[in-house]
């Protein structure tokens, strides 16, 4: 029976698992005064581990675990490094945060992230609905807890609140279509659910299913017009916190999204691909508009993830409507926007980190900002590099990634979606070279400017962000672009 169950594929996330309820119990009954800061530290050890195992776990070819409900191949593969690196780097990054937790005592944070990067593995591996929608919502219950670490912080509670309760309603949505389509197809797995459909055709229900699963994951990728929760998420939690929001369950939610619309439900290309692309356009409207009038950093990054989020639909949008759900082109696109969206996500959010006012305060208003490069040039320098690979212009690997994602869409013959993207990648860099005026033009405020105190990992982390960005033109972006065919073929 264990032999029929290949667990060797799940054994990264069994580790996992049971490394954070061991962590758990042990910390509950440590007494030291730094075991928030120790709890950091073996979490970042048992991400380390696990990250290990998920090399060694590559694979060439399909492999599936307890019984078709658990499948690796490499394009899931390279998901799962890129959503653990990320979170290592989160952590790293979230130092301070935990020494001030450490204060009250409380050591939780990096074990929740655990659970949740538990839950984001298994919900990308997943070969059925109920197995994705178990590391879902998995996934969903520790990102709520984070938005709530801070109990004493009014905007804190209150975003919390907001994405609880929006966050519910998503899931409920989301499992109602699921269970319509079991209802149709008498089973939930991938597999059987395609050949199903494949069999037998589709009904109105079917198609009202598909919206209804749509609508449920559009929410968990924060795409319009099922954003509403995200600027007050972003504003409300800490910057550590947003930070991971902003990285890791952007990967596994694009991911799953990706798999969920080419596997069981890839004989409904042509009805999901108009869907995908009305998002589509709505989340770039959106995410376009909504940043301009933001004076908030955490604000602003939150509607730009928006219009990228829009931009990272443009690829499933084209496979669906040129009924092509293998295009190695679009996978790769996909894999490569993500990889240097999140990587320019991490370097503005470890900058962020570190800007402090004369009272060791956390500034995240655009005016904090003014006249930065008079007093920390190389911080400048690099959040100069953040914001023009985020606008997309060249030679910064923003723009690489936009040309992929547009050049396949443009081969499609998706000009409506092509013309609003590149209308609103002109429009956001407004509010992304705003931020580069405001260093370099603005003077230096006498009260109130950044002072800029990054941790000696922050910086290290800001700088290789950077440097990625700034020379992906070089040598690495043809390895990166090479290894990603590779996997993806």
């Amino acid at each position: 029976m264990i032999t029929s169950l290949n667990i060797t594929s799940a054994i990264p996330e069994i580790f996992l698992s049971i490394a954070s309820v061991a962590l758990v119990a042990i910390f509950s009954f440590v007494q030291s005064k730094r075991k928030a800061v120790q709890a950091l530290y073996a979490s970042i050890g048992v991400l380390i581990i696990t990250l290990v195992m998920l090399i060694r776990n590559f694979t060439s070819v399909d492999s599936h675990a307890f019984l078709g409900m658990f499948i690796v191949n490499p394009f899931i593969s390279y998901a799962k490094v890129l959503i653990v690196v990320l979170s290592i780097v989160s952590l790293l990054l979230s130092k301070k945060f935990i020494k001030m937790c450490a204060e009250n005592s409380r050591f939780e944070y990096p074990i929740v992230v655990l659970f949740a990067i538990v839950g984001m593995l298994v919900m990308i591996s997943s070969g059925d609905f109920l197995t994705m929608y178990l590391g879902l919502e998995l996934q969903s219950l520790s990102l709520y807890v984070l938005a709530t670490f801070q109990r004493k912080s009014l905007k804190s509670a209150e975003a919390g609140l907001k994405y609880v309760v929006l966050g519910s309603l998503a899931s409920g949505i989301f499992l109602y279509g699921v269970s319509l389509i079991y209802g149709y197809a008498d089973s939930i797995s991938y597999k059987n659910v395609a050949i199903a459909f494949a069999h037998h055709g589709y009904n109105k229900v079917v198609i009202i299913a598909l919206v209804l699963v749509l609508v449920g994951m559009a929410f968990k990728i924060s795409a319009a017009p099922f954003h509403m929760w995200v600027a007050d998420v972003y504003e409300g939690v800490p910057l550590p916190v947003t930070t991971f929001f902003s990285t890791a369950p952007k990967v596994a939610g694009l991911i799953i999204l990706l798999r969920v619309l080419t596997e069981p439900l890839n004989h409904l290309t042509h009805d999901w691909g108009q869907v995908v692309g009305l998002l589509s356009i709505l989340s770039i409207v959106s995410g376009g508009l909504l940043a301009l009038r933001q004076e908030n950093m955490k604000r602003m990054m939150a509607y730009s993830s928006v219009l990228n989020i829009g931009f990272l639909l443009i690829p499933i949008a084209t496979m669906g409507l040129s009924n092509n759900v293998h295009s190695v082109n679009a996978h790769v696109s996909i894999l490569l926007y993500l990889t240097l969206y999140v990587v320019a996500n991490i370097g503005v959010f470890s900058v962020l980190m570190g800007a402090m006012d004369e009272n060791k305060n956390s500034l995240t208003n655009l005016k904090s900002f003014s006249g930065l490069a008079s007093k920390h040039p190389f911080i400048a320098v690099l959040y100069t590099i953040y914001m023009l690979s985020l606008t997309g212009i060249p030679p910064f690997a923003g723009f690489f990634a936009k040309f992929y994602v547009l050049k396949d869409a443009l081969s499609a013959h998706l000009y409506v979606i092509v013309a609003f993207a590149i209308v609103f990648a002109v429009i956001s860099a407004f509010y992304y070279i705003r931020v580069i005026k405001v260093m370099y033009f603005d003077k230096f405020p006498e009260n109130g400017g950044a002072v800029m105190e990054l941790s000696q990992a922050g910086l290290v982390i800001a700088t290789i962000a950077g440097a990625i960005l700034a020379f992906f033109f070089l040598a690495p972006g043809g390895l990166l672009l090479d290894i990603l065919t590779t996997l993806v073929r």
